[in-house]
Protein backbone atom coordinates (compact mmCIF):
# COMPACT_ATOMS: atom_id res chain seq x y z
CA UNK A 1 0.00 0.00 0.00
CA UNK A 2 2.69 2.25 1.03
CA UNK A 3 4.14 1.57 -2.59
CA UNK A 4 1.65 2.44 -4.17
CA UNK A 5 0.98 5.60 -2.53
CA UNK A 6 4.59 6.79 -3.19
CA UNK A 7 3.79 6.05 -7.21
CA UNK A 8 0.60 7.69 -7.27
CA UNK A 9 2.41 10.83 -5.98
CA UNK A 10 5.54 10.37 -8.28
CA UNK A 11 2.58 9.86 -11.25
CA UNK A 12 1.02 13.21 -10.34
CA UNK A 13 4.18 14.95 -10.02
CA UNK A 14 4.84 13.95 -13.47
CA UNK A 15 1.52 14.88 -14.79
CA UNK A 16 2.38 18.01 -13.17
CA UNK A 17 6.18 18.45 -14.37
CA UNK A 18 4.74 17.83 -17.85
CA UNK A 19 1.89 20.55 -17.78
CA UNK A 20 4.57 22.57 -16.56
CA UNK A 21 6.70 21.95 -19.56
CA UNK A 22 3.68 22.67 -22.48
CA UNK A 23 3.59 25.99 -20.74
CA UNK A 24 6.84 26.90 -20.30
CA UNK A 25 7.47 25.46 -24.50
CA UNK A 26 3.70 27.82 -25.32
CA UNK A 27 5.82 31.14 -26.14
CA UNK A 28 8.04 29.17 -28.40
CA UNK A 29 6.80 26.01 -29.79
CA UNK A 30 3.63 25.69 -31.88
CA UNK A 31 2.14 22.06 -30.51
CA UNK A 32 2.64 23.53 -26.66
CA UNK A 33 0.29 26.62 -28.31
CA UNK A 34 -2.26 24.09 -29.63
CA UNK A 35 -2.00 21.91 -26.39
CA UNK A 36 -2.82 24.98 -24.08
CA UNK A 37 -5.35 26.78 -26.69
CA UNK A 38 -7.25 23.86 -27.33
CA UNK A 39 -8.17 23.30 -23.73
CA UNK A 40 -8.99 26.43 -22.61
CA UNK A 41 -12.31 26.41 -21.18
CA UNK A 42 -12.79 23.34 -22.26
CA UNK A 43 -15.40 22.19 -19.61
CA UNK A 44 -17.56 24.86 -20.37
CA UNK A 45 -17.47 23.74 -24.19
CA UNK A 46 -18.40 20.25 -23.16
CA UNK A 47 -21.32 21.48 -20.60
CA UNK A 48 -22.65 23.15 -23.59
CA UNK A 49 -22.53 20.82 -26.60
CA UNK A 50 -22.82 17.49 -24.25
CA UNK A 51 -26.94 15.97 -24.08
CA UNK A 52 -28.16 13.40 -21.65
CA UNK A 53 -30.12 11.17 -25.06
CA UNK A 54 -28.91 8.73 -26.66
CA UNK A 55 -25.95 5.38 -25.88
CA UNK A 56 -22.82 7.46 -25.31
CA UNK A 57 -19.61 5.70 -26.52
CA UNK A 58 -16.58 7.77 -25.50
CA UNK A 59 -13.62 7.03 -27.86
CA UNK A 60 -9.91 8.09 -26.60
CA UNK A 61 -7.00 8.44 -29.17
CA UNK A 62 -3.72 9.98 -28.83
CA UNK A 63 -3.10 11.50 -32.18
CA UNK A 64 -4.20 10.60 -35.62
CA UNK A 65 -2.80 7.16 -36.18
CA UNK A 66 -4.65 5.81 -33.47
CA UNK A 67 -8.02 7.69 -34.73
CA UNK A 68 -7.13 5.80 -37.77
CA UNK A 69 -7.54 2.50 -35.51
CA UNK A 70 -10.53 3.64 -34.04
CA UNK A 71 -12.31 5.14 -37.11
CA UNK A 72 -13.75 1.51 -38.25
CA UNK A 73 -15.30 1.09 -34.83
CA UNK A 74 -16.96 4.64 -35.05
CA UNK A 75 -17.85 3.98 -38.59
CA UNK A 76 -19.68 0.53 -37.79
CA UNK A 77 -21.06 2.11 -34.76
CA UNK A 78 -23.11 4.90 -36.63
CA UNK A 79 -24.29 2.20 -39.19
CA UNK A 80 -25.64 -0.29 -36.81
CA UNK A 81 -27.21 2.36 -34.24
CA UNK A 82 -27.58 5.82 -35.97
CA UNK A 83 -28.64 6.99 -32.52
CA UNK A 84 -25.79 6.39 -30.67
CA UNK A 85 -23.78 9.29 -29.71
CA UNK A 86 -20.47 9.33 -30.10
CA UNK A 87 -17.81 12.08 -27.82
CA UNK A 88 -13.97 11.44 -29.57
CA UNK A 89 -11.07 12.93 -27.72
CA UNK A 90 -7.55 13.39 -28.59
CA UNK A 91 -4.26 14.22 -26.48
CA UNK A 92 -2.43 15.75 -28.83
CA UNK A 93 -2.83 18.75 -31.17
CA UNK A 94 -1.61 17.03 -34.61
CA UNK A 95 -4.92 14.55 -34.60
CA UNK A 96 -7.14 16.95 -33.29
CA UNK A 97 -6.31 19.91 -35.60
CA UNK A 98 -6.89 17.16 -38.91
CA UNK A 99 -10.33 15.50 -36.96
CA UNK A 100 -11.47 18.46 -35.18
CA UNK A 101 -15.11 18.03 -37.99
CA UNK A 102 -14.90 14.32 -37.96
CA UNK A 103 -18.63 13.62 -39.33
CA UNK A 104 -19.33 10.74 -37.61
CA UNK A 105 -18.46 12.03 -33.77
CA UNK A 106 -21.25 14.29 -31.92
CA UNK A 107 -18.19 15.97 -30.15
CA UNK A 108 -14.59 15.73 -31.19
CA UNK A 109 -12.78 17.30 -27.47
CA UNK A 110 -9.07 17.80 -26.21
CA UNK A 111 -8.72 15.04 -23.53
CA UNK A 112 -8.39 17.08 -20.10
CA UNK A 113 -4.87 16.44 -18.24
CA UNK A 114 -5.04 13.14 -15.75
CA UNK A 115 -5.49 14.71 -12.78
CA UNK A 116 -8.08 13.55 -10.17
CA UNK A 117 -10.06 16.36 -10.70
CA UNK A 118 -10.27 16.75 -14.20
CA UNK A 119 -10.94 12.96 -14.75
CA UNK A 120 -13.62 13.52 -11.50
CA UNK A 121 -15.09 16.26 -13.80
CA UNK A 122 -15.30 14.93 -17.70
CA UNK A 123 -16.74 11.38 -16.35
CA UNK A 124 -19.49 13.22 -14.37
CA UNK A 125 -20.37 15.63 -17.31
CA UNK A 126 -20.09 13.43 -20.22
CA UNK A 127 -21.12 10.57 -18.15
CA UNK A 128 -21.11 8.10 -21.12
CA UNK A 129 -22.13 4.77 -21.17
CA UNK A 130 -18.73 3.17 -22.76
CA UNK A 131 -15.36 3.82 -22.93
CA UNK A 132 -13.27 2.95 -25.92
CA UNK A 133 -9.41 3.25 -25.58
CA UNK A 134 -7.96 2.43 -28.89
CA UNK A 135 -3.95 1.27 -28.80
CA UNK A 136 -2.07 2.96 -25.63
CA UNK A 137 -2.07 6.42 -23.79
CA UNK A 138 -3.80 4.86 -20.65
CA UNK A 139 -4.42 7.53 -17.41
CA UNK A 140 -4.02 6.30 -14.14
CA UNK A 141 -7.42 8.94 -12.65
CA UNK A 142 -9.51 8.74 -15.55
CA UNK A 143 -9.68 4.16 -15.36
CA UNK A 144 -10.16 4.82 -12.17
CA UNK A 145 -13.23 7.41 -12.35
CA UNK A 146 -14.68 4.77 -15.08
CA UNK A 147 -14.29 1.91 -12.71
CA UNK A 148 -15.98 4.13 -9.80
CA UNK A 149 -18.67 5.21 -12.11
CA UNK A 150 -19.33 1.36 -13.11
CA UNK A 151 -18.75 2.69 -17.03
CA UNK A 152 -17.61 -0.20 -18.88
CA UNK A 153 -13.80 -0.26 -20.37
CA UNK A 154 -12.57 -1.28 -23.74
CA UNK A 155 -9.31 -1.20 -25.00
CA UNK A 156 -8.85 -1.99 -28.74
CA UNK A 157 -5.81 -2.72 -30.97
CA UNK A 158 -3.10 -2.59 -27.87
CA UNK A 159 0.40 -3.86 -28.40
CA UNK A 160 2.27 -5.23 -25.59
CA UNK A 161 5.90 -6.02 -24.81
CA UNK A 162 8.29 -6.94 -22.47
CA UNK A 163 9.76 -4.53 -21.56
CA UNK A 164 7.56 -2.12 -20.93
CA UNK A 165 6.36 -1.02 -17.14
CA UNK A 166 3.43 -2.94 -17.24
CA UNK A 167 5.96 -6.62 -17.01
CA UNK A 168 8.30 -4.87 -14.57
CA UNK A 169 8.63 -6.16 -11.28
CA UNK A 170 8.25 -2.52 -9.91
CA UNK A 171 5.25 -2.03 -12.52
CA UNK A 172 2.72 -3.01 -10.05
CA UNK A 173 0.77 0.25 -9.55
CA UNK A 174 0.69 0.41 -13.75
CA UNK A 175 0.03 -3.33 -14.17
CA UNK A 176 -3.05 -2.64 -12.25
CA UNK A 177 -4.66 -0.57 -14.69
CA UNK A 178 -4.73 -3.08 -17.29
CA UNK A 179 -6.92 -4.81 -14.17
CA UNK A 180 -10.17 -2.07 -14.95
CA UNK A 181 -10.85 -2.64 -18.53
CA UNK A 182 -13.97 -5.26 -19.31
CA UNK A 183 -12.09 -6.61 -21.98
CA UNK A 184 -8.84 -5.61 -23.91
CA UNK A 185 -8.34 -6.28 -27.86
CA UNK A 186 -4.69 -6.70 -28.56
CA UNK A 187 -3.12 -7.02 -32.06
CA UNK A 188 -0.83 -10.40 -31.30
CA UNK A 189 -0.58 -13.76 -29.22
CA UNK A 190 2.49 -12.81 -28.27
CA UNK A 191 0.40 -9.38 -26.46
CA UNK A 192 -1.95 -11.88 -24.63
CA UNK A 193 0.27 -14.36 -23.50
CA UNK A 194 2.29 -11.30 -21.72
CA UNK A 195 -0.99 -10.40 -20.40
CA UNK A 196 -2.26 -13.91 -19.57
CA UNK A 197 0.91 -14.11 -17.70
CA UNK A 198 0.11 -11.11 -15.15
CA UNK A 199 -3.51 -13.10 -14.80
CA UNK A 200 -5.22 -10.61 -17.19
CA UNK A 201 -7.59 -13.28 -19.38
CA UNK A 202 -10.29 -11.11 -20.57
CA UNK A 203 -8.29 -10.53 -23.68
CA UNK A 204 -9.25 -11.09 -27.52
CA UNK A 205 -6.89 -11.44 -30.31
CA UNK A 206 -7.75 -9.23 -33.21
CA UNK A 207 -6.53 -8.13 -36.57
CA UNK A 208 -5.31 -4.48 -36.78
CA UNK A 209 -8.63 -2.43 -37.26
CA UNK A 210 -7.02 0.12 -39.39
CA UNK A 211 -6.82 -2.33 -42.25
CA UNK A 212 -10.34 -2.06 -42.39
CA UNK A 213 -10.12 1.74 -42.85
CA UNK A 214 -7.97 1.33 -45.53
CA UNK A 215 -10.14 -1.50 -47.37
CA UNK A 216 -12.86 1.28 -47.03
CA UNK A 217 -10.26 3.64 -48.92
CA UNK A 218 -9.41 1.44 -51.46
CA UNK A 219 -13.27 0.60 -52.23
CA UNK A 220 -14.24 4.36 -52.16
CA UNK A 221 -11.47 5.69 -54.29
CA UNK A 222 -13.06 8.54 -56.43
CA UNK A 223 -11.04 8.55 -59.58
CA UNK A 224 -12.04 12.00 -60.53
CA UNK A 225 -10.27 13.44 -57.05
CA UNK A 226 -6.86 12.27 -58.82
CA UNK A 227 -7.39 13.10 -62.33
CA UNK A 228 -4.51 14.91 -62.59
CA UNK A 229 -2.21 12.50 -60.64
CA UNK A 230 -3.41 10.22 -63.35
CA UNK A 231 -2.17 12.65 -66.05
CA UNK A 232 1.04 12.65 -64.31
CA UNK A 233 1.42 9.19 -64.40
CA UNK A 234 0.61 8.22 -67.89
CA UNK A 235 2.12 4.94 -68.86
CA UNK A 236 5.01 5.42 -66.48
CA UNK A 237 6.02 3.74 -63.36
CA UNK A 238 5.83 5.62 -59.92
CA UNK A 239 7.58 5.87 -57.10
CA UNK A 240 5.39 7.83 -53.80
CA UNK A 241 7.81 9.14 -50.98
CA UNK A 242 5.03 9.40 -48.25
CA UNK A 243 5.06 11.43 -45.00
CA UNK A 244 9.36 12.29 -46.47
CA UNK A 245 11.54 14.24 -44.13
CA UNK A 246 13.93 15.85 -46.01
CA UNK A 247 16.81 13.34 -45.49
CA UNK A 248 14.96 10.41 -47.80
CA UNK A 249 13.94 13.07 -50.65
CA UNK A 250 17.73 12.87 -50.57
CA UNK A 251 18.28 9.50 -51.17
CA UNK A 252 15.72 9.32 -53.93
CA UNK A 253 17.12 12.54 -55.30
CA UNK A 254 20.39 10.73 -55.43
CA UNK A 255 18.71 7.86 -57.62
CA UNK A 256 16.98 9.68 -59.97
CA UNK A 257 20.05 9.56 -62.13
CA UNK A 258 20.38 5.65 -61.86
CA UNK A 259 17.50 3.23 -61.03
CA UNK A 260 15.07 5.95 -61.02
CA UNK A 261 15.87 7.57 -64.23
CA UNK A 262 12.80 6.35 -66.19
CA UNK A 263 10.35 6.52 -63.20
CA UNK A 264 8.09 9.34 -61.75
CA UNK A 265 8.40 10.04 -58.57
CA UNK A 266 5.30 11.66 -56.12
CA UNK A 267 6.54 13.40 -53.32
CA UNK A 268 4.25 14.04 -50.09
CA UNK A 269 6.36 15.64 -47.16
CA UNK A 270 5.01 15.34 -43.58
CA UNK A 271 5.01 18.79 -43.12
CA UNK A 272 3.34 20.62 -45.57
CA UNK A 273 4.18 24.68 -45.03
CA UNK A 274 5.86 27.14 -47.32
CA UNK A 275 9.37 26.55 -45.92
CA UNK A 276 9.17 22.19 -46.77
CA UNK A 277 7.95 22.81 -50.18
CA UNK A 278 10.65 25.19 -50.94
CA UNK A 279 13.28 23.14 -49.63
CA UNK A 280 11.79 20.09 -51.96
CA UNK A 281 11.69 22.30 -54.76
CA UNK A 282 15.45 23.20 -54.13
CA UNK A 283 16.23 19.51 -54.14
CA UNK A 284 14.71 18.86 -57.30
CA UNK A 285 15.77 21.95 -59.26
CA UNK A 286 17.53 20.38 -61.90
CA UNK A 287 14.20 17.97 -62.54
CA UNK A 288 10.63 19.62 -63.88
CA UNK A 289 8.50 19.88 -61.16
CA UNK A 290 4.68 20.77 -60.60
CA UNK A 291 2.88 21.74 -57.42
CA UNK A 292 -0.29 20.00 -56.87
CA UNK A 293 -2.42 22.98 -56.27
CA UNK A 294 -0.58 25.01 -59.00
CA UNK A 295 -3.36 23.04 -61.32
CA UNK A 296 -0.28 22.53 -63.41
CA UNK A 297 -2.23 21.61 -67.22
CA UNK A 298 -2.20 18.43 -69.02
CA UNK A 299 1.03 19.44 -70.81
CA UNK A 300 3.07 20.22 -67.63
CA UNK A 301 1.52 17.04 -65.89
CA UNK A 302 2.68 14.56 -68.85
CA UNK A 303 6.05 16.41 -69.10
CA UNK A 304 6.82 16.85 -65.56
CA UNK A 305 8.71 14.32 -63.56
CA UNK A 306 8.23 15.20 -60.13
CA UNK A 307 4.73 15.88 -58.59
CA UNK A 308 4.54 17.64 -55.51
CA UNK A 309 1.58 17.27 -53.49
CA UNK A 310 1.97 20.55 -51.20
CA UNK A 311 -1.22 19.97 -49.42
CA UNK A 312 -2.92 17.45 -47.30
CA UNK A 313 -5.23 14.63 -47.57
CA UNK A 314 -4.66 12.89 -50.88
CA UNK A 315 -1.64 11.02 -49.87
CA UNK A 316 -4.00 7.68 -48.92
CA UNK A 317 -5.32 7.33 -52.37
CA UNK A 318 -2.14 8.49 -54.74
CA UNK A 319 -0.78 5.35 -53.37
CA UNK A 320 -3.15 3.73 -55.93
CA UNK A 321 -0.92 5.28 -58.82
CA UNK A 322 2.10 3.96 -57.96
CA UNK A 323 4.24 0.82 -57.92
CA UNK A 324 6.45 1.26 -55.10
CA UNK A 325 6.60 3.38 -51.52
CA UNK A 326 9.33 5.08 -50.01
CA UNK A 327 7.66 5.48 -46.50
CA UNK A 328 9.04 8.73 -44.28
CA UNK A 329 10.18 8.60 -40.89
CA UNK A 330 12.35 5.32 -40.94
CA UNK A 331 15.67 7.28 -40.84
CA UNK A 332 14.07 9.94 -38.11
CA UNK A 333 12.19 9.15 -35.10
CA UNK A 334 9.76 6.50 -36.64
CA UNK A 335 8.12 5.35 -39.35
CA UNK A 336 4.71 6.20 -40.92
CA UNK A 337 1.50 4.42 -42.41
CA UNK A 338 2.25 1.32 -44.39
CA UNK A 339 -1.30 0.43 -44.64
CA UNK A 340 -2.00 2.83 -46.93
CA UNK A 341 0.08 2.02 -49.66
CA UNK A 342 0.16 -2.22 -48.85
CA UNK A 343 -4.19 -1.90 -49.89
CA UNK A 344 -2.83 -0.99 -53.27
CA UNK A 345 -0.41 -3.02 -54.15
CA UNK A 346 2.66 -1.74 -53.40
CA UNK A 347 5.84 -2.31 -52.73
CA UNK A 348 7.07 -0.72 -49.56
CA UNK A 349 10.75 0.34 -48.71
CA UNK A 350 11.51 1.94 -45.25
CA UNK A 351 14.18 2.60 -42.72
CA UNK A 352 14.48 1.32 -39.17
CA UNK A 353 13.76 3.74 -36.90
CA UNK A 354 10.65 2.23 -34.67
CA UNK A 355 9.63 0.26 -37.02
CA UNK A 356 9.48 -3.17 -34.41
CA UNK A 357 7.24 -1.34 -32.74
CA UNK A 358 4.60 -1.96 -35.19
CA UNK A 359 3.23 -5.72 -36.07
CA UNK A 360 2.20 -4.64 -39.44
CA UNK A 361 6.09 -3.47 -40.41
CA UNK A 362 6.95 -6.95 -38.82
CA UNK A 363 4.81 -9.05 -40.78
CA UNK A 364 5.32 -7.09 -43.94
CA UNK A 365 9.08 -7.53 -44.01
CA UNK A 366 8.38 -11.49 -43.03
CA UNK A 367 6.08 -12.28 -45.93
CA UNK A 368 8.01 -10.50 -47.93
CA UNK A 369 5.49 -7.45 -49.21
CA UNK A 370 8.17 -4.45 -47.55
CA UNK A 371 11.85 -4.20 -47.39
CA UNK A 372 13.96 -2.84 -44.69
CA UNK A 373 16.53 -0.61 -45.40
CA UNK A 374 18.88 -1.02 -42.52
CA UNK A 375 20.89 2.52 -43.17
CA UNK A 376 20.40 5.89 -45.94
CA UNK A 377 23.88 3.89 -47.54
CA UNK A 378 21.59 0.87 -48.28
CA UNK A 379 19.22 2.83 -49.93
CA UNK A 380 19.99 2.96 -53.24
CA UNK A 381 21.52 -0.90 -53.46
CA UNK A 382 17.99 -1.91 -52.02
CA UNK A 383 16.07 0.27 -54.76
CA UNK A 384 18.03 -1.55 -57.40
CA UNK A 385 17.54 -5.00 -55.97
CA UNK A 386 13.54 -4.42 -56.34
CA UNK A 387 13.57 -2.61 -59.65
CA UNK A 388 15.77 -5.33 -61.14
CA UNK A 389 13.56 -8.53 -62.48
CA UNK A 390 10.70 -6.09 -61.15
CA UNK A 391 10.88 -7.63 -57.64
CA UNK A 392 8.48 -5.00 -56.87
CA UNK A 393 5.50 -6.37 -58.48
CA UNK A 394 5.44 -9.45 -56.52
CA UNK A 395 6.29 -7.67 -53.63
CA UNK A 396 3.36 -5.38 -54.15
CA UNK A 397 1.42 -9.15 -54.91
CA UNK A 398 2.23 -9.78 -51.29
CA UNK A 399 1.44 -6.42 -49.68
CA UNK A 400 -2.21 -6.49 -50.88
CA UNK A 401 -2.60 -10.00 -49.88
CA UNK A 402 -1.59 -9.46 -46.71
CA UNK A 403 -4.33 -6.73 -45.97
CA UNK A 404 -6.69 -9.05 -47.29
CA UNK A 405 -5.85 -12.07 -44.92
CA UNK A 406 -5.96 -9.32 -41.83
CA UNK A 407 -8.96 -7.57 -42.50
CA UNK A 408 -11.53 -7.88 -40.00
CA UNK A 409 -10.14 -6.70 -36.68
CA UNK A 410 -13.33 -4.03 -36.40
CA UNK A 411 -16.09 -6.50 -36.90
CA UNK A 412 -14.63 -8.71 -33.65
CA UNK A 413 -14.98 -5.12 -31.59
CA UNK A 414 -18.92 -4.58 -32.82
CA UNK A 415 -20.07 -8.28 -32.88
CA UNK A 416 -18.64 -8.11 -29.03
CA UNK A 417 -20.15 -4.74 -27.91
CA UNK A 418 -23.48 -6.03 -29.74
CA UNK A 419 -23.52 -9.09 -27.49
CA UNK A 420 -22.97 -7.03 -23.98
CA UNK A 421 -24.60 -4.23 -24.33
CA UNK A 422 -28.28 -4.29 -25.49
CA UNK A 423 -28.83 -0.79 -24.36
CA UNK A 424 -27.80 0.26 -27.58
CA UNK A 425 -30.69 0.70 -30.07
CA UNK A 426 -29.57 -0.88 -33.34
CA UNK A 427 -32.38 -0.05 -35.45
CA UNK A 428 -31.56 2.11 -38.71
Amino acid sequence: MLIRSITLVLYNFAIFCYQLAIYLAFPINNKSRQWVRGRKNLFHKLQQEITEDGFKVWMHVSSLGEFEQGRPIIEALKSESPRSKIILTFFSPSGFELRKNYEFAEIVSYLPLDTPNNANKFIELVNPNLAIFIKYDFWYHYFKKLKDHNIPLLLVSSIFRKNQIYFKPYGGFFRKLLQIPDHIFVQNKDSQKLLRSRGINNTTVINDSRIDRVIKIQNSLQNENISQAKLFKGNSAILTIGSSYQNEERLVFQALSNELADWKIIIAPHHVNRKRIDEIKRIFKDYNCVLWTQYPTENQLTNAQILLVDTIGLLNTLYSLSEIAFIGGGFNKSIHNLLEPAVFGNAILFGPAGYEKFKEAVDLVNCEGAMLVQSPEMFQPSLSEIIKGKKYLKMGTQAKQYIDEHKGGSIKVMDYIIDRYPKINYTT
